[in-house]
Parts: structure tokens; sequence; C-alpha cells
């Protein structure tokens, strides 16, 4: 079994991260499972969805009254992202694990080099919502990548949130919680109906560690600039997506 203080310490430094960034951290739950911890990347992927499932349930409960959370709106869009998490999270089972890393490392590019430009344009505004049939391909789509690689998509739910509905910026990223509680859900029970499971040590120490750090994160988020963040986390990601596509290339 791997020593609980490792995971442990993996939790602080992924909890203090989404803390620090309000969001996000998460999707390096996956590479710091494959290649520190050692699992599988089946097993990374459904311990990942956990961990952004606790996450977005902490900072729905920071928002509780904050009037930030528009549920019927939230709880709307995750409902058509539900059949995109399930097809996605089946798909994962039959893949293998090339293709996935592949696809992985994109997006791990996709989200550095949107925080290196100071985030999607679409989150730097109020937009003007499209039509419903692209709100539904939309949502899916967020969906499908969530049940695939096991992410939440944080970065990637409040800017179309604000392109979709036009939702201020505020709004979007506490709703944008709602929406990533609900598809976790649903990817995690779907990937764990089709094989895909969760080492409940491994799950128990990283989150605890996760949810001190998400703490810690918060009451330091206001101590750093907004831009050494956004910037160091952009690089971090991208080092990342480097050493995973070395990885994937070495069959390792």
């Amino acid at each position: 079994m791997t020593d609980p203080w490792l995971l442990v310490l993996l939790g602080l430094a992924l909890g203090t991260v989404m803390g620090l960034l309000g969001g996000g951290g998460a999707i390096l739950a996956v590479p710091l499972l494959l290649y520190v911890v050692g699992v599988d990347l089946g097993e990374a992927a459904s311990t990942s969805l956990l961990v952004v499932l606790v996450a977005s349930c902490t900072g729905l409960l920071a928002h509780r009254g904050s009037g930030r959370v528009e549920v019927r709106t939230g709880l709307r869009f995750a409902a058509m992202g539900v059949a995109g998490a399930a097809g996605g999270s089946v798909l994962a089972a039959y893949l293998p694990e090339p293709p996935l890393l592949g696809a992985f490392t994109v997006l791990l590019v996709i989200a550095g080099v949107a925080m290196l430009r100071g985030g999607l344009p679409a989150s730097r505004g109020v937009a003007t919502p499209v039509g419903r049939w692209r709100v539904v391909w939309l949502a899916t789509a967020l969906g499908f990548v969530t049940g695939l690689l096991g992410v939440g998509g944080g970065f990637l739910v409040v800017p179309v949130l604000i392109l979709a509905l036009g939702l201020p910026v505020h709004v979007a990223t506490a709703t944008g919680l709602l929406v990533l509680a609900v598809t976790s859900v649903v990817a995690l029970v779907a990937r764990l109906g089709v094989g895909l499971t969760v080492d409940p040590a491994v799950a128990g120490w990283l989150v605890g560690g996760t949810v001190v750090g998400a703490v810690l994160g918060v009451r330091l988020s206001g101590r750093i600039p907004a831009a050494v963040l956004r910037i160091s986390f952009a690089v971090l990601l991208l080092l990342v997506a480097a050493y995973t596509a070395v990885q994937a290339a070495l069959g390792r």
C-alpha cells in the first residue's frame, strides 16, 4: 500500500492549489496518482473525480447564502451533460491508455495556454447567450471530458456558463461548482459500473489532505498576486503535459 503520508501530502498540494485558484487544480490529480502513487490510469481518473466532487461540494458550502449559486440553472446545465459524462466513462473502460494519455496531454496544454493568456476569452466578461442546441452540445461535451479523463474541467465550465448562458463571472464561478459536483457524481458512478475502481484507502487519505489543503489555500489566496498564481500554475500544467507526453511515448 502507498504511504498514507505521501497521499496526504499530495492531497494537501492539490487542495492548496484549488483553494488558491478557486478550482481547476484537480486536473493535476491524474498525473500525480499515475506517476507518483503508481496506480493505473483508470483508477487515477476515478479517484480524481472523487477529489473533484469533494472540492466542489466544499466550495458550494463556502458559497452558501451568498446568492451566487443559480441552483436551477446549474442543475439544468448539469442534466444536459449527464449523457456525455456517462458515455465518456463507459468509453474510458474500453480505450487503451495511449490515446487517453494523449487526450489528457492535449487538455493540459489547452488549460496551460489558456491560463497564460489570462483565461479563455469568454471568462473576461458577460457574453450573449447562444442557442439552445449549442448549450446542449457544450454541456454534453464537458460531461464527456469529465467522464473520459476524470477531470472536472473547472477551467472550462466557467467560461462555457458565461458564453452559453450569459451569467456574470462571479455567478458562473459559483454555479460551476454545482455543475462539477453533479457531473462528477454521474461520471464516477458510471466508471464504477464498468469496473473502473477506486481504492478506498488511497482515496480516503488523498481526499482528507485535499480538504485541509483547500482551507489553507483559501486563507493564502489573498496574499499572493493573482497574476503570479495564474502564470505559475500555467507553467506547471505545461511541464506536466510535457512529462506526460514523454512517458506516454516511452510506454510508461
